[in-house]
């Protein structure tokens, strides 16, 4: 339920963008959550389906069904905005409510099938807003100096050990792979390793992995952006 969905739509219709589920309480009924939201004078509102609830937007048809969003996609600029949008109503939805997230362009056709998702999808809902209850996310992004922790997994890790001590006895063309795969299992363990720690202390964790990048302040690599409910 947390997969981006466009469905189709013609004409000056409006369709229904989906931030993000929590469950129904009396005052969602009738209070917009704040005046503008994924584009302006497009307010976001509550859609209650018994003991859930959807907030959602009601935005133009022509840019955001099937064929008018696929082309917004090429606009970059719009795209950045939009989805900053999408994050600052969720940051303050969670600030007041516990909110199942959906992700980016999630959009349904109009108020029924947003409510025929919440029914189909009740069961799930309500197992994930046990699971987020009274915890907040948080994205963490690991940073390490690429030398230090080369060394330091190659003394622990007994199958690094046995790559480099492989490196010796093969010919140039495999020292040349097996040089280029070190680094990928050592980061591979550190994620693995530092996951671990942090799916201890949270409800519930996810690793996206991040192409190694130097900032302009020389910051060391990021290595992985795990997002972890605590």
């Amino acid at each position: 339920m947390t997969a981006a969905i466009v469905h189709c739509a013609t004409g000056d219709q409006s369709v229904m963008y989906v931030y993000g589920v929590a469950r129904a309480s009396r005052q969602h009924r009738f209070t917009p959550v704040r005046r503008e939201s994924i584009v302006p004078e497009a307010p976001v509102h509550p859609l209650v389906h018994g003991e859930l609830l959807a907030f959602v937007s009601a935005v133009p048809a022509d840019r955001f069904g099937a064929s008018g969003f696929r082309s917004a996609l090429k606009d970059v600029e719009w795209l950045k905005d939009r989805i900053l949008a999408h994050e600052k109503v969720l940051e303050e939805l969670m600030s007041s409510d516990d909110v199942v997230p959906f992700r980016f362009g999630t959009v349904y056709l109009d108020s029924s099938q947003v409510a025929n998702a919440l029914a189909l999808h009740r069961v799930e809902l309500c197992q994930a807003l046990e699971r987020i209850q009274g915890a907040s996310e948080w994205g963490v992004k690991l940073y390490c100096d690429a030398d230090v922790l080369r060394c330091r997994i190659e003394v622990e890790s007994a199958s690094i050990l046995h790559l480099r001590d492989m490196l010796a006895q093969v010919s140039p063309v495999a020292r040349f792979f097996l040089q280029r795969n070190m680094p990928r299992r050592s980061t591979a363990r550190l994620l693995r390793r530092s996951q671990a720690a942090l799916s201890g202390l949270a409800g519930a964790s996810m690793t996206s992995p991040a192409s190694p990048r130097r900032s302009r302040r020389s910051r060391p690599p990021c290595m992985a952006a795990p997002r972890t409910w605590l």
